[in-house]
């Protein structure tokens, strides 16, 4: 239809101008045709809205990337055979590729394609040639690696879809050397607390005895005699303590009389402890004990972070251990929480009172089982009716239960799980939240949590939830009073959470921070805008940059820091919140420790992605020859009445045949 209006347009446009007054020569003529009929075409396009279709042709050559590994590992001092025979490797394989009929590309590779040596990353390197575009047409991926990778994990190699051919040269380790490969400790510990730390030596074709060295800066901790005979590996444990908290820096060394050891570097192996201050106390306080208490106590003793203390009050007096103790250190500053067991006969003193509502107060958690006490009445979420003899009912939980993730321990199936309670008869206050109902007649109170200004409160209105492990799962209820605890005691900063896989890294190795944020109800946080800043032993800041979202974590990676002592801190700027810790780099590299081949890793990676194993007997096999080149087609719209340029034509057009019109006389 647009066709035929437009030819109608052009006759009309001729017709109308073959006879001008005054008469034009032919220039000015085809001149004014020709821009009136631009002016006509452009409001037709308009007016019909047509499509410019037409088909754009590519080609596709099927490629084969070769990646040479180039980290240190592949040189190590005393492997000149190995690199010689990597070195062969490659070099047959490389003819026989560039022979082959598939496009052949080469790239080094150890941290990345263009990255440091200290370290080899095949993930990070796979990850820059797909951002790069050099995979899109790769049928096969050659890897000219000794294997030994420092990826975390391999997870990419399931999205890859392209089969990793591996080289594994005729090559084993033939020299001598003693090698501290391993050394295995807690990452934390407590103040003055004994902690064992083991240490992996590992012999090469080596027979004798040697010398395991525990040391802190200059100063020696332990030595141990060790003695190869007929094991290549051999641990060796120690055991200490540091008095300070912070970070505890060591080393461990493997010395011994030979000469003929060739590589010395990897001789010894660093690290570094986070000492904490001394455990967090959970103080339990009864009136007698029973098995609510021993129970409370296991469950929170299976919390190796936790230490519990129960104290028996009588008579106006705390008594531990058949000790009497003062309230004042019974609630001190390690004690994050408090659990008051009432069967019905404790009453406190009103100095205690005062001291114990004053401690929750300025923010330590508290649980209260059985019958509420009147004296705490100004904290607690309950208080007693004027019945004080107990019932027996089951709990059902309410909808503000979905509001806290701890009682999703308390399932269906749970619930059925949990007998007949003994409860209490108790009312609720209007600002308290009902977390849970007996089941009986009034629906009283069961389970009810209310804030004491920095403190958080749950009162549990009965006795005998003991039983709900003898029925259900024997985790069941260790689990919840765990999550309880871990919920009462969560501070705004135990909510923001910095999470560091060790303390201690090799230089070049990669450091990943993962920041895990939460609310007030334990999920994750998604309006965070994290800040990182890392700091050197000076004080001076060496990295301030955003952490960026992976999943329901927020994390950060580095691997270019010089050794040294680093502090860092994060900040998030829209809930105000603030986590720190402190790590260490060390000098040396991992690869240093790398030596051989790891077979068992190439091996994995080639049946892994469908892909080849080859060595030099079978080096024939590594010839692709590709398939026909590919004939790709796209298919390209334009909607020309969308384009600027069309209106600027014709008004380009229309203007300008207005002009000549008036220039040369036309009506």
């Amino acid at each position: 239809m647009l066709i035929i209006f437009s030819i109608i347009a052009i006759f009309a446009v001729i017709w109308f101008y073959s006879k001008t007054v005054p008469d034009l020569n032919k220039t000015a003529k085809f001149l004014l045709i020709f821009l009136r009929i631009i002016s006509l075409l452009t409001i037709l396009i308009l007016l019909f809205n047509p499509i410019f279709r037409y088909t754009k042709k590519q080609y596709e050559y099927p490629s084969v990337v070769f990646l040479n590994d180039i980290s240190l590992s592949m040189h190590n001092a005393g492997e000149k055979e190995k690199t010689e025979a990597f070195t062969q490797m490659y070099q047959n394989a490389s003819k026989l590729l560039e022979n082959s009929t598939s496009r052949f590309l080469e790239f080094p590779f150890a941290d990345g394609i263009n990255g440091s040596s200290s370290t080899t990353l095949l993930g990070k390197t796979l990850k820059e040639l797909q951002e790069q575009k050099k995979l899109t047409s790769a049928r096969e991926i050659i890897l000219n690696s000794d294997g030994w990778l420092k990826d975390e994990n391999f997870s990419f190699l399931k999205k890859l879809n392209i089969p990793i051919t591996v080289l594994i040269p005729d090559y084993s380790y033939k020299e001598t050397d003693i090698e501290l490969s391993q050394i295995s400790y807690n990452r934390n510990v407590y103040q003055s607390e004994e902690f064992p730390l083991k240490a992996d030596v590992k012999a090469r074709n080596y027979r004798g005895k040697a010398q395991v060295v525990f040391t802190s800066g200059n100063t020696i901790i332990a030595t141990k005699e060790i003695e190869f005979d007929d094991k290549d590996v051999q641990t060796v444990e120690f055991s200490h303590s540091v008095a300070e908290t912070g970070l505890f820096t060591f080393d461990v060394k493997v010395k011994t009389d030979s000469e003929i050891d060739i590589n010395l570097d990897n001789n010894s192996y660093p690290g570094a402890i986070q000492v904490l201050n001394t455990k967090n106390e959970i103080v339990i306080i009864t009136d007698q004990l029973n098995w609510d208490v021993k129970f409370i106590k296991d469950a929170i003793n299976s919390n190796e972070n936790w230490l519990t203390r129960v104290v028996i009050y009588k008579n106006n007096v705390f008594t531990l251990a058949n000790e009497r103790v003062e309230i004042e250190n019974l609630l001190n500053e390690n004690c994050k929480a408090l659990v008051i067991v009432n069967s019905g006969n404790l009453q406190f003193s009103q100095g205690d009172t005062q001291y114990l509502i004053k401690s929750v107060e300025q923010g330590k958690g508290l649980v209260t089982m059985g019958l509420p006490l009147q004296e705490l009445n100004s904290i607690l979420p309950i208080y007693s009716s004027n019945i004080t003899k107990p019932f027996s009912a089951i709990i059902n939980l309410t909808e503000v239960a979905n509001k806290y993730q701890t009682f999703s321990l308390m399932d269906n199936q749970a619930l059925e799980d949990i007998p007949e309670l003994d409860f209490f008869y108790v009312n609720s206050k209007l600002e308290a939240e009902i977390i849970a109902k007996m089941a009986n007649e009034q629906n009283s109170p069961g389970i009810v949590f209310s804030n004491a200004q920095r403190g958080k409160v749950l009162s549990l209105a009965f006795t005998g939830l003991w039983k709900w492990q003898l029925r259900g799962d024997n985790n069941s209820f260790q689990q919840f009073f765990t999550s309880v605890i871990n919920w009462l005691t969560n501070n705004q900063s135990g909510n923001f959470l910095a999470i560091i896989r060790k303390n201690s890294f090799f230089s070049g190795e990669n450091i990943t921070i993962n920041l895990q944020a939460y609310d007030e109800r334990m999920n994750f946080r998604r309006d965070i805008n994290a800040q990182l800043t890392i700091k050197n032993s000076a004080g001076q800041i060496v990295l301030e940059d955003l952490m960026h979202r992976e999943n329901d974590n927020v994390i950060y990676s580095i691997n270019d820091l010089p050794p040294e002592k680093y502090t860092y801190e994060i900040a998030d700027n829209i809930t105000l919140q603030k986590t720190e810790g402190s790590f260490v780099v060390v000098s040396g590299s991992n690869e240093i420790r790398d030596l051989g081949i790891n077979n068992m890793l190439l091996t994995y990676l080639a049946k892994e992605t469908d892909g080849k194993i080859i060595t030099p007997q079978n080096m024939g096999e590594i010839i692709i020859d590709s398939e026909e080149t590919r004939e790709i087609k796209t298919n390209i719209e334009i909607p020309l009445y969308r384009k600027w340029y069309l209106i600027a034509l014709f008004l380009s057009a229309f203007c300008l045949e207005l002009f000549l019109r008036k220039r040369w006389g036309l009506l």
